[in-house]
């Protein structure tokens, strides 16, 4: 058993270096107590995941987490994108273990960065404990508005709305329940902000409209 799990892993990893495109970091097997009985990163073999979400919902059915990944490798804590699905013996009822991958986060960091021409928002994921994930150095808390609460709840939901947000900041903001990771994607911009925004856009429409005036009755 022990070659075979050394021979399988091998190949996985063979295959990583042949196709980086895939952008793969780790391939790993889990028996149903969570415990990794094969993985392309042999130090993880014997690690134990079994209070991870990606490992409980992924004994069940397909699921990809946005999390600070455990692993070995990851010493340092930072996020990974780990995609986690149940294999099964002859039948759907026989959950044999959980096959799982932990990918680059590039993809999702991409939807987390700072959005250009707009001053303070802050865009972040929220898990379905209303905890905030995100890799900028927000304040730590939990989500507290009834919107955010309601689109976990029914696992669906996209809209905007003006709300206190987890550090008790009033925003504006918008919210979209993703299907994929089983988390929210939330962007934020201050209710001051935005007020201190449309008062100068209205200001320098005003005193545009009355240098046209005076102009005009100069002329």
């Amino acid at each position: 058993l022990g070659r075979v799990a050394a021979s399988g892993s091998v190949q996985v990893r063979d295959f990583m270096t042949i196709h980086p495109g895939t952008a793969y970091e780790e391939v790993m097997v889990l028996d149903t107590a969570g415990d990794v009985v094969l993985s392309t990163y042999v130090l993880n073999q014997g690690v134990t995941f079994a209070d991870q979400g990606f490992f409980q919902q992924g004994s069940s059915g397909p699921v990809a987490r946005f999390t600070r990944y455990p692993g070995r490798q990851n010493e340092a804590g930072q996020y990974r994108l780990v995609v986690a699905e149940p294999f099964y013996g002859e039948n759907q009822q026989e959950v044999l273990g959980v096959v799982a991958a932990v990918i680059r986060p590039d993809p999702v960091l991409a939807l987390l960065q700072p959005t250009m021409g707009l001053e303070g928002v802050q865009t972040y994921l929220l898990d379905t404990d209303m905890s905030v994930v995100s890799t900028s150095a927000l304040p730590s808390g939990s989500a507290q508005a009834t919107v955010l609460q309601q689109a976990v709840q029914n696992r669906r939901g996209s809209d905007t709305a003006t709300y206190r947000n987890f550090a008790g900041t009033t925003v504006f903001g918008y919210y979209d329940w993703n299907p994929v990771l089983q988390q929210i994607l939330v962007a934020e911009v201050p209710q001051s902000a935005v007020v201190g925004r449309s008062l100068s856009a209205a200001l320098t429409s005003g005193l545009v409209g009355l240098l046209t005036i005076f102009i005009a009755a100069f002329a």
